[in-house]
């Protein structure tokens, strides 16, 4: 039984420390860090939307271009 309590004291004594040292040496509180990581993922979205908008207007303008050289073509 003794090993027992010599365990559970060293757990316990562990999972104390480890948490101490956890928020001692977290570089950011928890609320700062949850809005620097939805303010990423805010500008990839915001970077990938453009992208897309720009490739969908590229895609336009050449089916434009594609669809009126073959009219061009039906007409010869």
């Amino acid at each position: 039984m003794n090993k027992f309590w010599n365990f559970a004291g060293g757990l316990i004594l562990g999972l104390l420390v480890g948490t101490a040292a956890g928020l001692l040496l977290a570089p950011k509180p928890g609320d700062e860090m949850r809005k620097e990581i939805q303010k990423e993922i805010d500008d990839i979205l915001t970077e990938a939307r453009k992208a897309s908008d720009l490739r969908r207007q590229e895609l336009e303008d050449e089916f434009s271009r594609l669809r009126g050289s073959g009219d061009e073509q039906m007409k010869k």
